[in-house]
C-alpha cells in the first residue's frame, strides 16, 4: 500500500533528523514508526463499552424477543 503524508516542513526536518540519527532512510523510519503503533490497539475510552458488551449487558439478554414480521405484499395501484 501507498500512503502519501503532507507534512509541515518542520515536522519533516524532524522526522529525517530522527531518521539519520539511526542510520535509516526517512521512508524506513516511518515504516517503523506505523508498524510499532499498528501492533498496539488503541484501547476503548474510560465508559465506553464495545458493541459486543453493550448487546452483553442489555437488559432484554434473556427475553427471548422474535424480531420477524410478517411479509409486506405491498398494495394494489390503479395505472
Amino acid at each position: 500500500m501507498t500512503i502519501t503524508l503532507d507534512l509541515q516542513p518542520e515536522i519533516e526536518n524532524t522526522l529525517l533528523a530522527q531518521a539519520q540519527a539511526r542510520g535509516v532512510t526517512l521512508h524506513d523510519y516511518v515504516e517503523q514508526i506505523v508498524v510499532k503503533e499498528a501492533q498496539h490497539p488503541v484501547p476503548p475510552a474510560p465508559g465506553q463499552k464495545s458493541l459486543l458488551q453493550f448487546f452483553r449487558d442489555s437488559p432484554l439478554v434473556g427475553l427471548d424477543l422474535e424480531f420477524e414480521r410478517d411479509k409486506d405484499f405491498g398494495r394494489d395501484v390503479l395505472l
